[in-house]
């Protein structure tokens, strides 16, 4: 019997409901999906973390399963879902109200609550100038181009004259850096 046979009825046993047949595709699948997260977030915690809420949303989403892939690949497309929400999460940068940079205040605020808002807007724009400060050349160049500039990442790689691959890279560690800072 061939492996995709074994697993089309695992995966027909599993949409029913057997408790075997999920546990016996986790177990087929559990390593690699863990490596894959691992690499893509570099961190134990949250690799096992990911692993198992995206296991989770593959069999609660099992009865919608077409089997027009291959029961890996869909859990991997998952699996990037999640990683994706992580990084939101993680990487969540402040806001501030085009007012504020512009010197316009609506006419529905009091002067007090203006007051409040200007002072948290001027908080967090100091709190991303000191980690900016703190970041070196290409990480804080490739920062400023992005989220303060607003360059796309193509525009940021051609004014800093690298790759895009290189301008993502960069991208991503200078995030994961700035949040250590």
């Amino acid at each position: 019997m061939s492996l995709e046979k074994t697993e089309s009825e695992l995966i027909s046993k599993a949409k029913s409901g057997d408790p075997a047949a999920i546990s016996k595709l986790y177990q087929m699948h559990a390593r690699s999906l863990y490596r894959f997260i691992y690499y893509k977030v570099s961190n134990r915690q949250d690799a096992e973390d990911l692993t198992q809420d995206v296991f989770i949303a593959a069999f609660a989403g099992l009865p919608g399963f077409r089997g027009e892939a291959k029961f890996l690949n869909w859990c991997y497309e998952i699996a990037k879902r999640k990683i994706a929400d992580l990084w939101k999460e993680k990487y969540q940068m402040p806001t501030v109200d085009i007012e504020v940079i512009v010197g316009l205040h609506t006419v529905d605020m009091t002067a007090d609550a203006l007051a409040e808002r200007d002072a948290e807007d001027q908080g967090h724009v100091q709190a991303a100038e000191t980690v900016l400060e703190k970041l070196n050349g290409n990480y804080r160049l490739v920062l400023e181009y992005r989220f303060l500039k607003n360059y796309s990442i193509k525009e940021t790689a051609e004014a800093m004259n690298i790759t895009v691959s290189n301008a993502k890279v960069l991208q991503h560690r200078a995030l994961k850096k700035a949040s250590r800072l």
